[in-house]
């Protein structure tokens, strides 16, 4: 009987034993899963949703509970039940494991000001690296050939404070041109190489602007556009609005929209000389007029030889670490933007800059100064006034520059020089250069 005893309490430690090994089996089984999922999966504390994250593309989905437990729906642990072992969903275990993989938000931050965010923004793949001193002379010779010295420095000083502050800059830089074939989109590529293609997306039409949805926008440095031309006020309204926010909404197919930081510049090539309005407050646009010399075959092979060479590229960025970078960038004034801006002041302000000379001193009858404007209107090839009190209400803007004399009335023109120069004086120094024939250069 004591032989008896003994042998049932040992059945029951072997059991016990079976058991203990076969949750541990089961534990260890939940833990291979959980990091597997959780390479790619997280809990999102803020919007209460899932996300499944693609490091190579730093893109991510965001998901809801029962999306997510459809897509881990292959990922089955063991169960042990006094019937036997039986299957139980990976998710039902994980969603109440306290240890699970979560973060605040999600945030695409340079700064990285919250440890308990996921950030999208992964650092630069030349940050820590050493210098290669490599030649660079090839990149120098495309970037000679498509700006002039003033713009370059720009260009350079903009893609230095991307790379070295990591902060926002949130401008438009426009490249024109109305020759084909200058060498603009490999700038474009050289971009593309230096930044990460990761934080730098192309926009197939500027219309996606305006669409619902926008990813493009997500965790983005840079954003380019090929030929753009804005066709609407609206057009050009949106994207003005999409540059200045200082958070971007990304609205994405069958998802929640969330916000995020937005560190986006935008960069644009156009043959177009004016391809949306520009408004005369503007601090955004930046409108550079490239060469208009064809990129030679000789220097787009070369050039297209070096960038393929990482360790150029990584010293070129090592440049840049080392540049003079000013605190904050802000858009150029050139004079192809004061053009475009220009050409939107009403006719009879343009008339009075461009004939200011024969204008001043003068008096002109009501009925007169319009003929004069319709003239002007009709020399330019467009018609904007329509009526006489149009045009008086128009030219208000600048000054009052009505007159009555017994029962007569007019405009005098008095000191019309200071009152323009007023008004916009860069607008009047850039018509004296038309008018003097002189080349428009910075």
């Amino acid at each position: 009987n004591a032989q008896k005893e003994l042998d049932k309490q040992q059945k029951i430690l072997d059991k016990e034993k079976q058991r203990q090994k076969l949750n541990d089996t089961i534990d260890n089984q939940y833990l291979e899963m959980k990091r597997e999922v959780e390479k790619e999966w997280f809990i999102v504390k803020d919007l209460g949703q899932f996300a499944k994250y693609d490091k190579t593309r730093n893109k991510f989905i965001i998901h809801n509970e029962k999306a997510t437990k459809l897509n881990l729906s292959t990922y089955n642990l063991d169960v042990a039940t006094k019937f036997g072992i039986t299957k139980s969903p990976f998710f039902d275990k994980w969603i109440k494991d306290p240890n699970r993989r979560e973060y605040d938000s999600i945030v695409f931050d340079p700064q990285q000001k919250n440890k308990n965010d996921f950030n999208t923004f992964t650092g630069f793949k030349h940050d820590n690296t050493e210098n290669p001193k490599k030649s660079t002379k090839t990149i120098h010779k495309l970037l000679d050939h498509l700006f002039r010295p003033k713009y370059k420095k720009y260009i350079l000083e903009w893609l230095s404070y991307i790379i070295k502050a990591k902060d926002k800059t949130n401008v438009c830089i426009v490249l024109y041109s109305d020759a084909h074939g200058v060498g603009k989109n490999s700038f474009i590529e050289l971009i593309r190489k230096l930044i990460d293609e990761k934080y730098v997306s192309k926009l197939e039409n500027i219309d996606e602007l305006q669409s619902q949805f926008n990813s493009f926008c997500e965790s983005k440095f840079i954003i380019y556009g090929d030929e753009i031309l804005a066709k609407t006020k609206d057009l050009y309204t949106t994207l003005k609005n999409t540059i200045t926010r200082s958070q971007v909404k990304i609205n994405k197919k069958g998802i929640d929209a969330y916000e995020m930081e937005n560190y986006t510049n935008y960069l644009f090539t156009t043959n177009e000389r004016c391809p949306f309005k520009i408004e005369k407050n503007d601090r955004r646009m930046t409108m550079l007029e490239t060469t208009e010399i064809k990129l030679s075959k000789e220097l787009t092979k070369e050039f297209y030889e070096a960038i393929k060479d990482e360790n150029i590229i990584k010293t070129f960025y090592h440049e840049l670490l080392d540049f003079d970078t000013p605190e904050e960038i802000e858009c150029l004034s050139t004079p192809l933007k004061r053009e475009i801006q220009n050409i939107y002041e009403p006719s009879p302000i343009k008339y009075l800059f461009k004939y200011y000379k024969k204008l001043e001193g003068t008096r002109w009858g009501i009925n007169e100064l319009f003929e004069k404007v319709k003239e002007f209107e009709k020399q330019q090839g467009f018609t904007e006034i329509k009526t006489s009190e149009q045009m008086s209400s128009i030219l208000l803007k600048v000054a009052d520059f009505k007159y009555k004399n017994n029962d007569k009335r007019g405009y005098r023109f008095l000191d019309l020089e200071t009152i323009l120069k007023k008004y916009n004086e860069e607008m009047f120094n850039d018509y004296q250069i038309i008018d003097n024939d002189e080349n428009i250069d910075d």
